[in-house]
């Protein structure tokens, strides 16, 4: 997050003639800003990972019933949480998992792709 506050600056850069930077360090800017993206991603995912896989083997340690929660608001009767519920959040958080797996690599996808295409001789 905090590498993407260099965007709008890098904006006002590529709209001054004077001060325009080259292809290539936009490109590294980028590209920087998308590692890091993408390593904050998994980092808060690793840590989701961690702390439902704990919640998990406390609740299947719990009665099959599962476990009231206490609700504060509108004084009505209490909701039970079962292990049923933190393995389809252990599954959501799998499938985020995927998706930016899927995200990164389509990324690197579109990278090499680009490389590659300025390699090769422009059809007539």
């Amino acid at each position: 997050m905090v590498w993407f506050y260099r965007y709008p600056g890098l904006g006002q850069r590529i709209a001054d003639p004077q001060a325009r930077p080259t292809e290539s360090t936009v490109l590294a800017t980028v590209w920087t800003g998308l590692v890091a993206s993408s390593l904050g991603i998994l980092f808060s995912m690793v840590v989701m990972l961690l702390e439902v896989g704990q919640l998990l083997f406390y609740f299947l340690a719990a009665p099959q019933a599962g476990i009231a929660t206490i609700q504060t608001l509108g004084g009505g009767p209490s909701s039970w949480v079962s292990a049923v519920d933190l393995v389809s959040l252990l599954a959501l958080v799998q499938m985020l998992a995927a998706e930016v797996i899927a995200l990164v690599l389509g990324l690197w996808l579109m990278f090499r792709t680009t490389q590659a295409a300025g390699q090769f001789p422009k059809a007539a």
